[in-house]
């Protein structure tokens, strides 16, 4: 019975949840759909970019330059309506200078097929925070030893801050007129933070006529927090085909090889005279642990993409498409099976690592894009362009319910960009709007303010609520041809 009662408050106690766009493939802007960025392309669309996501497109039109694209400025809100009770929204907005990116190529004079590139990439996925309180007169306890409403306040706060920045070479070579190869590897830094916290606590109601000052307290909180450093291999290969007004572009993108990796774990768990039942004892626990040099295991998956492009005139379309393999249930951190749940006796370890591994799962999607390029004047292309960024969030393929969840967005997003490019002898400069949404009206958060009650270790029956996901940004990216 003991037991069974300590795993029913830690699994009350390890809510999965975040509001963030974490579980998307597509979000950077340099990839196979970001027309508007230099290089983000994986057929020949006669761009002026230094670095191309497909490596082969260096050797199409190769030369000696450098490039540094940047977002001047991010504006991204993430908000859930009602998310913890009614009016009790999730928010979460962000906004500042992301750049992006600084490359350069040149050619070999010995050898004029050959083009080598070199960049320095950083990828913004997100930085998140948000926040919310209830602060209120409810009937939460049960009135056969706490009668009438209690006073009660219900604390959630939660922080996900992830980014990558990953030194990358790529050569691409000339077999023919047409025929173009190339082959790129990139060596990505990921680091995560992620910490998540919630609380219910209420004051007991004595019976009138009581002359005890301070009434007991039943309280309920976790904390959950996990910092990682990763660093990892991932190789491309691709291959570039013109013929005439046609081009045709494949790459394969291989899963990432861990080469270094760091990470931390702490987590707190207290709960204070929780009766289950009205004529049951109070029920004290803690669960509390720290460790460090844990190793990480994050993955992506083995990716295809195909991309084509048509002359018409001046002008040109192009389309894309990614398909992104399915990773099943696997940590991205264990911890050891260390001392965990309080008193430490017996076998009060034995489940550390499966309540508090940090897990994600990963369901196969296809992105695609399309855009076009217009002249506006002889030396100005305009661009549009939109793509897909479908979620690979998967969790019906989680073995159990044990652990934490890396990832808990599961709403498709949309990316449109319009901006020009402007050359000149010496340089282009590329100006350009993007755009960014993405809604869900059937998002379950997994706590609620508004029906605490012992059961539920006063965090609520969870309900479905509406979420809403809006980035605007300006990019600038400037190239100079040496």
């Amino acid at each position: 019975m003991v037991r069974i009662t300590t795993l029913f408050i830690l699994f009350g106690l390890s809510i999965q949840y975040a509001i963030a766009q974490d579980s998307h493939y597509w979000s950077s802007n340099y990839g196979p759909g970001g027309l508007m960025t230099p290089g983000a392309t994986i057929a020949d669309t006669k761009d002026s970019g230094v670095f191309f996501y497909n490596p082969a497109l260096l050797a199409v039109r190769p030369k000696t330059a450098l490039e540094f694209s940047g977002s001047l400025y991010q504006y991204e809100s993430n908000r859930i309506i009602d998310a913890l009770g009614k009016g009790k929204d999730l928010k979460s907005v962000s906004a500042g200078v992301s750049p992006q990116m600084h490359s350069g190529s040149f050619e070999l004079k010995n050898n004029e097929r050959l083009v080598l590139a070199y960049a320095l990439i950083h990828t913004h996925i997100l930085n998140d925070r948000a926040n919310q309180r209830q602060d209120k007169q409810m009937n939460v306890l049960n009135d056969g030893y706490s009668p009438g409403s209690e006073y009660y306040i219900g604390q959630f706060s939660e922080i996900n801050q992830v980014s990558e920045i990953a030194g990358a070479f790529s050569a691409g070579y000339k077999l023919s007129e047409k025929l173009f190869i190339g082959a790129s590897l990139e060596v990505p830094i990921r680091k995560q933070s992620f910490d998540i916290e919630y609380s219910g606590r209420a004051l007991q109601n004595l019976p009138s006529g009581s002359d005890v000052i301070f009434p007991p307290l039943t309280n309920t909180e976790s904390v959950y927090r996990v910092d990682y450093t990763q660093a990892s291999l991932k190789p491309k290969l691709g291959v570039a085909y013109n013929q005439s007004r046609h081009h045709f572009g494949l790459l394969v993108t291989f899963p990432l090889t861990r080469i270094f990796s760091q990470g931390t774990l702490m987590s707190d768990n207290v709960v204070t005279n929780l009766r289950l039942t009205p004529t049951s004892d109070p029920v004290n626990f803690l669960a509390n642990t720290r460790q460090e040099k844990l190793k990480t295991n994050y993955k992506t998956p083995l990716s295809i993409a195909a991309g084509y492009s048509y002359d018409f005139g001046r002008s040109q379309l192009y389309v894309a498409a990614e398909y992104f393999a399915k990773i099943d249930d696997y940590n991205v951190l264990l911890p050891r099976n260390d001392y965990f749940i309080r008193p430490d006796t017996g076998s009060a370890n034995a489940s550390t690592q499966a309540l508090l591994k940090f897990k994600e799962a990963r369901k196969s999607v296809m992105n695609v894009a399309v855009g076009i390029s217009f002249p506006v004047k002889p030396s100005v292309m305009g661009y549009i362009s939109a793509r897909t960024d479908f979620s690979y969030a998967d969790e019906k393929s989680f073995a159990d319910e044990d652990g934490y969840i890396s990832y808990t967005t599961n709403w498709n997003t949309y990316h449109a960009q319009l901006g020009a490019n402007i050359r000149r002898p010496k340089f282009s400069f590329r100006p350009g709007l993007l755009l960014s949404y993405g809604t869900n009206r059937q998002y379950k958060p997994e706590i609620n303010f508004d029906t605490p009650n012992e059961s539920n270790l006063l965090l609520g029956n969870p309900v479905e609520a509406k979420a809403n996901h809006l980035v605007i940004g300006l990019l600038l990216s400037y190239i100079h041809n040496l």
